[in-house]
């Protein structure tokens, strides 16, 4: 049987896009990648019984497509408390929450993963928005132990903050 040339390359596509965090790590192009115990789509790892706590702030598939973002760090600007905000080089957009020591960027972890510098940028090149499925945003009180780091702020190296998490399909 001869598989349809077509259907090679859009399982070599999608392959190549599953990769593609992997492959950036490799070539030192991407943030820090640390494997965290949760893995998987939002409904498989626990997104809705934490959403049921009310521990966070939390944007379901639905929420999303009626934000009709055009990229996924847009999808910040309507949460409380999380703002988009220039990095110290002034290169990049990071997310930025308040912290109990001021401005911090919290940990942010796409699909049970936590990416240490991860840009707006990063974030936006990594997870469009039609394929995110759930965000789960945390004040550093309210962060389930499998989400809790600590982050960087501009007076202290170490300081608790929140964490955002990011789940696609």
């Amino acid at each position: 049987m001869r598989v349809p040339s077509i259907l090679i390359v859009a399982l070599l596509a999608r392959t190549a896009a599953a990769q593609a965090p992997d492959a950036a790590l490799a070539t030192g192009a991407a943030p820090h990648v640390e494997q965290s115990p949760v893995a998987g789509p939002a409904s498989e790892t626990g997104f809705d019984a934490r959403r049921r706590s009310a521990a966070g702030r939390f944007l379901t598939r639905a929420d999303i497509g009626q934000r009709r973002a055009t990229v996924t760090s847009d999808l910040f600007r309507s949460i409380p408390g999380v703002v988009l905000q220039l990095s110290s080089n002034r290169a990049d957009r990071e997310l930025v929450m308040r912290g109990a020591f001021g401005a911090c960027v919290p940990a942010v972890y796409l699909d049970g993963r936590y990416y240490d510098g991860m840009t707006a940028e990063s974030l936006d090149t990594w997870a469009r928005p039609d394929d995110v499925t759930g965000i789960e945003v945390y004040a550093e009180s309210s962060v389930p132990t499998q989400f809790r780091r600590l982050a960087a702020s501009a007076r202290q190296d170490d300081v608790p903050c929140g964490s955002v998490v990011i789940w696609t399909r």
